[in-house]
């Protein structure tokens, strides 16, 4: 797993907001969407919701994700996205589960960023 810097996300910091953290002043490792994506041993993808596919709406949705150091979804928060697709992301990505990310030979908490594309 490629290195990533260890930031103190308690306070907003490079746009990631403070209420991303499960409580406030904890070290996380930010990682990249690439390396999270990497670091997924169990993905689900959303589903269409029925309600945007009939309208055919399509757009994206980025999602702030937190992983504890057991390599699980902890905390799920919404960059931005059409609120009739946010839903079934923040579902799907709930359920994805990471090999643990490490620090200084420690598994460690992490967060990032991931984006969903809804197209027809």
């Amino acid at each position: 797993m490629p290195a990533a810097r260890v930031r103190n996300v308690g306070i907003a910091k490079r746009g990631i907001p403070s209420i991303c953290c499960v409580s406030l002043c904890r070290v996380m490792l930010q990682v990249s969407e690439e390396e999270l994506r990497a670091a997924a041993k169990q993905k689900v993808e959303p589903e269409y919701p029925a309600v945007a596919r009939q309208i055919r709406l399509e757009g994206e949705v980025e999602l702030l994700v937190g992983i504890d150091p057991a390599g699980a979804v902890e905390q799920v928060n919404v960059v931005h996205g059409n609120t009739l697709l946010v839903g079934s992301s923040i579902q799907a990505v709930k359920k994805w589960k990471f090999t643990p990310f490490q620090s200084d030979g420690a598994s460690v908490h992490a967060v990032g960023k991931l984006k969903f594309h809804f197209q027809m």
